[in-house]
């Protein structure tokens, strides 16, 4: 990760008193990193994102913890299974409809924030399984 990307980020959720929450997230974030091919986190100024199957699937989490985050898909046969998790979990979502990328779940905020924290690990896990699944499809299909 780049460190000073990650350090700003956390100093910013901490003034918001979400210190524990920004290091639970950004600590399920490495272990994802860690535990499964094609995850990476991605840090950049204005956001900290944790892509999946080389950023088809990417959860952003902005800079300012005020502002949106969420899961992007870059791959529309994902959309549906995408939405159901988020739908699952009880975030806010909406069915994509651009052929080429829509935000699916959304948790907006401090209290989306505090929201996605709680269940991060479970959203990942979710995630990756979905991700993992399509591709093992993608190869019996093809």
């Amino acid at each position: 990760m780049e460190a000073r990307y990650t350090e700003r980020l956390i100093e910013d959720y901490s003034r918001m008193g979400l210190q524990s929450e920004v290091k639970r997230m950004l600590g399920q974030f490495a272990k994802a990193e860690r535990q499964y091919r094609g995850v990476k986190i991605a840090p950049a100024p204005n956001y900290t994102a944790l892509s999946i199957g080389n950023g088809q699937i990417n959860v952003y989490l902005n800079a300012d913890p005020k502002k949106d985050h969420g899961v992007w898909v870059f791959n529309k046969d994902l959309y549906e299974k995408v939405f159901q998790i988020g739908n699952d979990l009880g975030f806010e979502v909406r069915r994509g409809s651009s052929p080429r990328f829509a935000k699916i779940v959304s948790f907006n905020g401090v209290q989306g924030i505090r929201q996605f924290s709680g269940i991060v690990t479970e959203l990942l896990s979710k995630l990756m399984r979905a991700f993992n699944d399509k591709s093992r499809q993608a190869r019996s299909d093809g």
